[in-house]
C-alpha cells in the first residue's frame, strides 16, 4: 500500500498531533500566557480608574486610623488582615492616597502569583500539563480584576500558593522546605486570613507524609508546624479576626454556608460551590474545571497522596468553617481556593491527554485549549482596552468643577468623595433625614450623584419623595458611567 505521494506525504493523526505539539511548544505558551497576563494587568492598572465603593470602604479606615487602631475593629462593617492595612497605611503615610499607590499591594502579589504559579505547576502536575495550569492563572478575569482592587483578594491567593510551594519543598526533603512551612504558619494568617485553611491543608499533608515515614523527626516537625499554626491563630484572633465575626457578616454571606437543611441540599449545594469557585476564578468554565479537578483528585492519590491531601485540604476545611457558619466560602471570599482548583483540572487534562491514543490524541489537546481559550479572548481585550468601571471620580469633580457657593449634595457613596476629596462639604446620604433633604432642595441647589435613575428610585426612594415634596426641579444633568448627575433647584428659582 503506497503511505504517500512524492513531496507530499499523508498527514496522519500521529503527523498532525506531532505538528500540533511543535507549534503549541510548552516554552512558546508560556511566553504567551506571561506575556498576555502582564499586559492585561499593567494596562488595567496604569488606567487608574476611579476607587469603588467597596474599595473607599476599606481605605477611609487605612487614612483615618493608626497602625494600632488598624488592628481592631474596622468601620463600615470591612474584613481584612492586619499586615495588609499595615502595608496600606505606611504606602498612604509616604506616597499618598493616588490609585497606583494605593493599588500597588494588589498589583505586585497578582503579578507575583502568576510567577510563582510556574514552579508549583512543575511540582504538583508534572510536564507538560503544568502549562494549563499556568495558563489559568494568567487569564483568570478575576486575578486580573483584583490586580487594581484596594482589597486583600490579590494577596489570598499569593499567600496560598506561597504556603503551598513551601510544604512542596519540604516534602522533597530539602532542609530550606523546614524553615518554610514554620514561617508560612507564623506570618500567612496575618496577611490572609483564610490562610488557615491552605496552612490546614499542610497540616494534613505532614501527617500523611508521617504516617509514610514513621521517623520521630517527621512526627516532631508535624507537630511543632501545628503549634505555629495555632499560637499565630491564637494570637490573631484574640487582637484582630474575632472583630469580623459579626452578624452583619454572617448575614451578609448567608448564601455562601452550607446549606444543612437536608443531606441532599448540603450535598447540592457543596457541588455547585466548588463549581462556583472554579467559575470564579475562571468566568464560563466552572463546571469543566470541576469535572477535571475530580479527576486531578484522582490521579494525585494515585501519585502521592501527600500532595492530594495538600491540593484538597484547604477546600475540605473552608467546606467544614461554611457548615459551621464560621466562614463564608464562596464568590471572592473563595479566591484563595482557586490555585487548587487551577491545579487540581491542569493535572485531570493531563491526564485525559496521557491516556488517548495517539488517534484521539489531537481530542484531549483540543479540550485543554478550549478550556483556556475564553480567559485567552477575554485577557486579549483588556491587554489593549480599559474595563468599563463606574466613573465615581470623574462624576465628582464634574461636581466640583460647576460647585458653587451654598450648594449642596446628596450622592448614593459619599465615601468615594471623601477618599478623594476630604470630608468638606458634609453629603447627604441615605441616612440623612427626609426633611432634611426636603429643606436643602428647597433652600437653594441640590446636586444628586447616583446610579441611573431606574437604580436609584428603588435604593434610595426617600431622596426623590423629598425631592417631590419640595417641588424641586431638574436644571442641568450630566451622565458617567454607572452614575447620573442631576442638579435640582427649587421650582420658585425660575418663576
Amino acid at each position: 500500500m503506497q503511505a504517500s505521494v512524492i513531496g507530499n506525504p499523508v498527514a496522519t493523526p500521529a503527523h498532525v498531533v506531532s505538528r500540533f505539539r511543535r507549534l503549541c511548544n510548552v516554552r512558546c505558551l508560556l511566553v504567551v500566557f506571561v506575556v498576555l497576563g502582564l499586559a492585561a494587568r499593567c494596562r488595567q492598572y496604569l488606567s487608574t480608574p476611579s476607587y469603588w465603593y467597596d474599595e473607599a470602604f476599606l481605605m477611609t479606615n487605612v487614612f483615618e486610623k493608626s497602625f494600632g487602631q488598624l488592628i481592631g475593629p474596622l468601620d463600615h462593617e470591612q474584613v481584612a488582615p492586619p499586615l495588609f492595612l499595615w502595608t496600606l497605611r505606611a504606602l498612604y503615610i509616604t506616597l499618598g492616597p493616588g490609585e497606583l499607590v494605593m493599588r500597588f499591594p494588589a498589583m505586585a502579589a497578582s503579578v507575583a502569583a502568576l510567577f510563582l504559579m510556574i514552579p508549583l505547576a512543575r511540582r504538583v502536575v508534572g510536564s507538560p500539563s503544568w502549562i494549563v495550569a499556568v495558563g489559568l492563572c494568567a487569564l483568570s478575569n478575576h486575578a486580573l480584576a483584583h490586580a487594581y482592587q484596594v482589597k486583600p483578594y490579590s494577596t489570598d491567593l499569593l499567600v496560598t500558593e506561597l504556603i503551598l510551594l513551601a510544604a512542596l519543598v519540604y516534602l522533597d526533603g530539602r532542609r530550606a522546605g523546614v524553615i518554610s512551612i514554620f514561617f508560612a504558619a507564623l506570618l500567612g494568617p496575618w496577611f490572609s486570613f483564610p490562610s488557615a485553611f491552605v496552612l490546614g491543608g499542610v497540616s494534613m499533608a505532614l501527617f500523611v507524609n508521617a504516617l509514610r515515614r514513621r521517623t520521630r523527626q517527621v512526627w516532631l516537625t508535624w507537630a511543632g508546624f501545628n503549634f505555629t499554626v495555632l499560637l499565630s491563630g491564637l494570637a490573631l484572633w484574640l487582637v484582630a479576626a474575632r472583630y469580623h465575626n459579626s452578624d452583619y457578616q454572617r448575614t451578609a454571606f448567608g448564601q455562601f454556608f452550607v446549606d444543612l437543611s437536608s443531606p441532599i441540599a448540603a450535598g447540592s449545594w457543596i457541588v455547585q460551590c466548588i463549581t462556583n469557585v472554579g467559575h470564579y476564578g475562571s468566568t464560563g468554565i466552572g463546571v469543566p474545571l470541576l469535572l477535571f479537578s475530580i479527576a486531578g483528585v484522582v490521579v494525585l492519590w494515585m501519585r502521592s497522596r501527600t500532595v492530594a491531601a495538600l491540593m484538597v485540604g484547604p477546600i475540605v476545611l473552608a467546606l467544614t468553617a461554611a457548615a459551621l457558619k464560621q466562614y463564608p466560602f464562596g464568590d471572592r471570599l473563595s479566591f484563595f481556593a482557586v490555585p487548587c482548583i487551577w491545579l487540581l483540572a491542569a493535572t485531570g487534562i493531563g491526564e485525559l491527554i496521557q491516556r488517548l491514543n495517539v488517534r484521539w490524541k489531537w481530542a484531549g489537546i483540543g479540550v485543554a485549549a478550549l478550556t483556556l481559550l475564553p480567559g485567552m479572548l477575554r485577557t486579549s481585550l483588556y491587554a489593549v482596552r480599559q474595563e468599563k468601571v463606574v466613573q465615581f471620580r470623574e462624576a465628582f469633580e464634574y461636581v466640583r468643577q460647576h460647585w458653587q457657593p451654598g450648594d449642596q449634595m446628596w450622592a448614593g457613596h459619599p465615601l468615594v468623595y471623601r477618599v478623594y476629596f476630604g470630608a468638606e462639604p458634609p453629603i447627604m446620604d441615605c441616612f440623612t433625614p427626609g426633611h432634611a433633604v426636603e429643606a436643602a432642595a428647597r433652600s437653594g441647589r441640590l446636586w444628586t450623584v447616583l446610579p441611573p435613575r431606574i437604580l436609584s428610585e428603588r435604593y434610595y426612594p426617600v431622596l426623590f419623595e423629598s425631592l417631590l415634596a419640595a417641588h424641586a426641579v431638574p436644571a442641568a444633568s450630566r451622565q458617567f458611567n454607572g452614575i447620573d448627575i442631576v442638579l435640582y433647584r427649587p421650582s420658585s428659582a425660575g418663576e
